[in-house]
């Protein structure tokens, strides 16, 4: 079992003390510092009084002077970072191997190249490159290490084309991925991973790979050249923790909680109330509603409005969850170019206003419904109840009385079920002919409701049309079976209807009202999911 140490450089990971000598240098490599428009003339002082030029420079000039100049080369960072190692307290984690990544841009940077980021100008990232360093750091880490420990030739970021350079964050990630797989790493062996040089892309790209390689095994000593008090052990769990946390808040504004409760689980207890809030929210996503409520109910804050939601009286409360569960499942962060789960918001907005008639009429005729596998039955008995059938009309044929309008037709088919002893499923056309009869106010309530029920290719018929289809659904071909022309008229569309129905006065299925009321208690709750997350 070895401890590896994984270095990556910069800019400004190797300085002089003194510039002496450094007019010889220039002129003697003066052809290999071009082209390059102000030519470096002079090195720079740093507030740190220390000198140095790009690193590409800086290995030009200095790369073959080791045994005439080492006295006064510097290496800040790397400087703190041995001596934090050579502590007493850190002798475990002494490193016996060490990967010094360096950066080669020089592919990309043409000299007749006509983008400005690409030239050869002394401002060029092709001048920040840490390849020509190579000689230097071996020579360094020989010095203080003994020679063998670094791995040399030293690993090389190298692009192939200008939109892959090492500011790319995508193909610099590619790059880092490819360039760890080369790496004879034990699984046994402890991981030490300093990144904070380089370009960022570099730096975040190492700091992801190591640790999607090596999880919480890995350690970072991460510092300041500045403050030596700064330099210290950071343990991968740590990171991992901070990465897993932003990863779970990404996950959150899509509502994929089941996502979000497999990267935070280490870090909550199951009698959390961040645990709890998650179970409640996974609940909600499988359209659990039921559990979702009695989840809630564990906690105090939720307690009270949970039980007032799920009162008989409040029996339209599930309609608006599945109401907006649909609309979670076509928004996705209103990304264009996103998927879209437009099956999904299909069924639940559907589940939606046929549930919530549904539900309606079970309160409504309570007296004659009776429930069979989970599934609500109209009994013949309520032909006793002879108001809900007075605007019956008939016209005679054949000798005969027929009904000659939707309640009298209802009415015969449940008098003939009743002389066959049978019951019929409680509903479609069944509940809306009976909704009608009671609520003879439902134009006033919702004019575009009977867009709904209308057996002439109405939005129920088209719904069932589409579902008899084994096929995809875009999202316009949504938006036309609800006859609405865009997300924000669909989502009013069902929140009308099931206001409609439901005798309530919501304003907005996804945020709270005026009133500060909400249609979903999820709007509450996940934002209350999201402020927990975030404290973790």
């Amino acid at each position: 079992m070895a401890v590896v140490w994984i270095i990556t450089t910069g800019n400004s990971d190797f300085k002089l003390e003194k510039e002496d000598g450094f007019s010889h240098l220039r002129t003697e490599k003066n052809q290999q510092l071009k082209p390059c428009q102000k030519d470096f003339p002079r090195l720079i002082k740093g507030d740190d009084n220390l000198f140095y030029l790009p690193a590409r420079a800086m290995g030009i000039l200095y790369g073959d002077t080791w045994d005439t100049h080492k006295n006064y080369f510097r290496f800040p960072l790397l400087e703190e970072f041995l001596k934090f190692l050579k502590k007493p307290e850190n002798e475990k984690k002494y490193p016996d191997r060490i990967i010094v990544v360096l950066t080669n841009q020089g592919k990309i940077f043409l000299e007749d190249s006509n983008d400005s980021r690409y030239n050869r100008s002394e401002d060029s990232p092709y001048w920040r490159d840490t390849s020509r360093l190579e000689v230097i750091f071996k020579n360094y880490f020989d010095r203080e290490f003994g020679e063998g420990k670094v791995q040399f030739p030293f690993p090389l970021l190298e692009p192939e084309t200008p939109k892959e350079g090492l500011d790319n964050w995508d193909s610099t990630l590619d790059l880092v991925q490819k360039e760890f797989k080369k790496w004879q790493i034990s699984k046994d062996d402890t991981i030490i991973v300093s990144h904070q040089a380089s370009t960022p892309a570099v730096s975040s790209a190492v700091q992801f790979v190591s640790l999607a390689k090596f999880g919480e095994k890995i350690t970072f000593l991460i510092g300041n050249e500045r403050d030596s008090t700064l330099t210290r052990f950071l343990e991968g769990s740590k990171y991992l923790k901070g990465i897993r946390i932003q990863e779970a808040k990404a996950l959150l504004d899509s509502h994929d909680y089941s996502g979000v409760a497999a990267l935070v689980k280490d870090y909550v207890k199951d009698d959390e109330e961040t645990k709890i809030l998650l179970n409640a929210c996974i609940m909600w996503n499988f359209a659990k509603f039921e559990d979702f409520a009695t989840q809630l109910k564990k906690l105090d804050k939720f307690q009270a409005v949970v039980e007032e939601r799920t009162k008989s009286e409040n029996w339209w409360w599930t309609a608006y969850e599945a109401a907006y569960l649909a609309v979670i499942r076509l928004d996705k962060r209103k990304d264009k170019d996103e998927v879209k789960d437009t099956v999904d918001a299909l069924f639940h907005s559907f589940r939606a206003v046929e549930g919530v008639f549904t539900e309606w009429g079970i309160q409504q005729f309570k007296d004659h419904i009776h429930i069979k596998n989970d599934r609500p039955y109209l009994q013949t008995t309520i032909l006793d109840d002879e108001h809900y059938f007075s605007r019956s009309k008939y016209k005679e044929k054949d000798g005969k009385q027929v009904p000659d309008n939707e309640i009298a037709r209802l009415k015969h088919t449940l008098e003939d079920l009743k002389s066959r002893q049978k019951d019929t499923v409680f509903y479609g056309s069944t509940v809306y002919t009976l909704f009608r009869e009671v609520r003879k106010d439902w134009k006033d309530r919702c004019k575009t409701i009977n867009l709904f029920w209308d057996v002439n290719n109405g939005i129920s018929e088209k719904r069932n049309k589409i579902f008899h289809q084994l096929r995809g659904l875009t999202e316009n071909e949504l938006f036309k079976i609800w006859e609405v022309d865009n997300f924000d008229s669909w989502k009013e569309r069902i929140r009308e209807f099931i206001n409609c129905v439901s005798d309530e006065t919501f304003e907005f299925l996804d945020k709270k009202g005026s009133d500060g009321r909400v249609a979903s208690l999820m709007v509450k709750v996940h934002q209350e999911l999201k402020d927990a997350i975030a404290q973790l």
